[in-house]
């Protein structure tokens, strides 16, 4: 009965030891936190334990689909067990498996949930194009709208219009009276050379 009794005892014991190393050993709190919305991206998982933990302490990272994401990395020290991420995780939920070993050397496991939900990229608005030749609105395919609706190639060749003969007498016009004062100046200069150098022949012969 004696025997009995004390095996029953160590039972009892043995059923309630990892309970006990459990509650000292458990999960205090993490980034993110349990059923927590990240609403930024997230590239590092941190998790803080209720007392210290050995390296051989790891987690794994799953999605929604079951499906194992790597973690390039997981660091230990005293009770955090800090893991970075290769790349930012998308939007989805997402789950931590994590398992440590306790100073008393007993393999601690549990899990949470967490979900990620990152707001949309703004695109980048469509202007349209305006065309150089003013026949109309730039489409995507390089073409633009004439008058009649109808759509042209936007580097065809515009005709250039040439001169008519009217702005080229006129333009001849304008020159050669631009001309006409400096021409008339000239003149002028000269006759005066003229007039003064017959004026000094005339006195010069007079006088001797």
């Amino acid at each position: 009965m004696r025997f009995r009794s004390m095996i029953f005892i160590a039972l009892i014991l043995t059923l309630l030891l990892p309970t006990s190393a459990f509650a000292h050993t458990g999960l205090d709190s993490s980034s993110p936190a349990k059923d927590e919305k990240v609403v930024q991206k997230l590239t590092q998982i941190e998790m803080l334990f209720k007392t210290k933990i050995e390296d051989l302490s790891n987690f794994t990272l799953k999605n929604e689909k079951g499906e194992t994401l790597p973690v390039s990395s997981i660091d230990v020290q005293d009770k955090k067990m800090t893991g970075k991420l290769e790349a930012p995780l998308p939007s989805g939920s997402y789950k931590i498996e994590w398992k440590i070993v306790g100073v008393d050397g007993h393999p601690i496991t549990g899990e949470y949930s967490f979900s990620v939900e990152l707001p949309p990229e703004p695109t980048p608005s469509e202007t349209p194009v305006q065309s150089d030749n003013g026949l109309g609105e730039a489409t995507g395919n390089n073409n633009v709208k004439n008058e009649n609706g109808s759509e042209v190639d936007d580097k065809t060749d515009v005709p250039q219009t040439t001169p008519s003969v009217e702005e080229s007498n006129q333009e001849k016009t304008t020159e050669s009276n631009s001309q006409s004062p400096l021409l008339f100046v000239g003149l002028g200069v000269c006759l005066f050379v003229l007039i003064g150098l017959l004026f000094y022949l005339f006195n010069r012969k007079k006088f001797k």
